[in-house]
């Protein structure tokens, strides 16, 4: 990657909840963009609160009061992104709004990492 170039990373959230979890590898400074495909509203979360310098001026992201990295409600066709610059591994979880979807308590199912190389 040269001076001035952006990568990014497009990963598409349909309805249901894969049995495998995504295993994402991107540089430093990649853009990775998540597309709500799934016809319902989604939202995703970074929980481990291990994402602690990103990019400037993520996305349809916040960083919570509890530290963590979270979208809002993105409704079908609607994007979130995230630019990690540390590297490390980050999981992320995917809340999705579909009746009949496997959830944990707190409505959110892991769904993949982010490692950054």
């Amino acid at each position: 990657m040269t001076a001035g170039e952006m990568q990014a990373l497009v990963v598409p959230v349909s309805a249901r909840a894969d049995s495998e979890p995504l295993k994402l590898s991107v540089r430093p400074g990649t853009l990775v963009v998540w597309v709500n495909q799934s016809g319902n509203d989604i939202r995703v979360m970074f929980p481990d609160r291990t994402v602690t310098i990103a990019c400037l001026s993520p996305v349809n992201f916040e960083l919570t009061a509890e530290g963590f990295f979270l979208s809002g409600r993105l409704p079908p066709g609607a994007v979130a992104s995230l630019c990690c610059v540390q590297p490390g591994s980050y999981a992320f979880s995917i809340e999705r709004a579909a009746a009949g979807s496997p959830v944990q308590a707190d409505g959110f199912l892991p769904a993949g990492t982010v490692t950054v190389r």
